[in-house]
């Protein structure tokens, strides 16, 4: 049994799974493909659960949330107390990974005609990756503008 797999089976009843409806990443809102442990299993090893700290500071619990495979390699082992937290440290390491992608100019559609295909095809790919970049690092306030889930 490896040391990771030991820390989770020893802290693992600790943990409480939230937005367990939810199937797209609540870092991102692609599609959920892992669990994310909030505060990493590797930090909660290391915690003296005895200390009244460290209870005041998780007495809402520690959460497990679904996440895609590139939010949990970005925010890898770094501790947060909350998913907001988290989110924006994810949202931030997004927009500079992707900042060329949401730099990217927009072509009208009479710009795009005097293209060949190929530049076209490009232009067009770039511009979907554009749309898919923003609403990645704007997400919840993108697709519910009106709510306070940010």
């Amino acid at each position: 049994m490896s040391k990771r797999s030991r820390y989770i089976k020893m802290n693992d009843h600790r943990y409480v799974k939230k937005f367990t409806w939810l199937n797209t990443c609540v870092y991102c809102g692609q599609v959920a493909d892992t669990i994310d442990h909030v505060l990493p299993v590797s930090v909660c090893h290391y915690m003296n659960w005895d200390s009244i700290y460290v209870w005041r500071l998780f007495r809402f619990g520690l959460y497990k949330v679904k996440c895609c495979g590139e939010c949990n390699r970005i925010a890898s082992d770094k501790p947060f107390t909350s998913i907001k937290d988290k989110r924006d440290y994810i949202q931030k390491k997004l927009r500079k990974k992707y900042a060329k992608w949401l730099r990217h100019v927009e072509w009208t559609d009479e710009e795009k005609e005097t293209l060949g295909y190929s530049l076209k095809a490009d232009i067009d790919q770039a511009m979907i990756n554009k749309i898919i970049t923003t609403n990645r690092v704007n997400y919840p306030k993108k697709l519910y503008p009106d709510s306070n889930l940010s």
